[in-house]
C-alpha cells in the first residue's frame, strides 16, 4: 500500500502488507506493520508502534509510545524515543550498523564518572569537538563508541539502559549541576 501525500491516522492502524509513505505521516493511536514499512518523510507515532518486517525511516522519526522492531530498522534522520524501544533485528543510524546490545546497564554511572572525574571533557555548548562532548555526546560515545549529530542515539541508549528514568537535559543551556543531578538519579 502506498500513501503518496501526507497521512494522518486517528485510531489504531494496522497494515497487513508492505506500506510506503511518501509524505509526512502521523499516527495518533497504536500502529502495527506486519510487512515492511518505508517512510520517506517525517513520521510521528503518538501511540505504541510494532514493526514485524523491516522499517526504513528517511526523515525524522518520533516515538512517543513504546516501539518494537522485530525486523531490521534504518534511520537516516533523527530518531527520538520517549517510550521503551526494543530492537530484535539490526539497527542502522546514519548508515552505520549499531549494536544495541552494547549499551551498558550502568550507562548513567559511567557518564557521571566521566563528567565528574574529567570535567575538562564536558562542554554542554558543543556536540563534539575532539575530546570534549556534551552529555548526549558522552552517552553515545560510552554506549556505542561513536556519536552522531542530534542526540538520536543518546536518547535511544538512555531508553535502553534506564527506561524508568528521564534522561539529563541535552539542551545547551543545561548546567553541569542539573546534568549531574539527573545522572545521579539514574545511576
Amino acid at each position: 500500500m502506498i500513501f503518496a501525500g501526507d497521512s494522518s491516522f486517528v485510531g489504531h492502524a494496522r497494515f497487513d502488507g508492505d506500506a510506503r509513505f511518501d509524505g509526512d505521516a502521523r499516527f495518533l493511536g497504536h500502529a502495527r506493520f506486519d510487512g515492511d514499512a518505508r517512510f520517506d518523510g517525517d513520521v510521528i507515532f503518538d501511540g505504541d508502534a510494532i514493526f514485524a518486517g523491516d522499517a526504513i525511516f528517511d526523515g525524522d522519526a518520533n516515538f512517543a509510545g513504546d516501539a518494537r522492531f522485530d525486523g531490521g530498522a534504518s534511520f537516516a534522520g533523527d530518531a527520538r524515543f520517549v517510550g521503551h524501544a526494543r530492537f530484535d533485528g539490526d539497527a542502522r543510524f546514519d548508515g552505520r550498523k549499531i549494536d544495541l546490545r552494547a549499551v551498558p546497564p550502568d550507562l548513567a554511572a559511567r557518564v557521571l564518572r566521566q563528567i565528574t572525574e574529567h570535567p575538562e571533557t564536558h562542554d554542554q555548548t558543543v556536540w563534539h569537538c575532539h575530546s570534549r562532548h556534551c552529555v548526549a555526546g558522552w552517552i553515545e560515545k560510552i554506549a556505542f563508541g561513536t556519536e552522531t549529530q542530534g542526540g538520536g542515539l543518546a536518547r535511544l541508549a538512555w531508553s535502553i539502559a534506564h527506561p524508568d528514568h528521564a534522561p539529563p537535559s541535552f539542551d545547551s543551556e543545561a548546567t553541569t549541576d542539573e546534568i549531574i543531578a539527573a545522572l545521579r538519579r539514574a545511576a
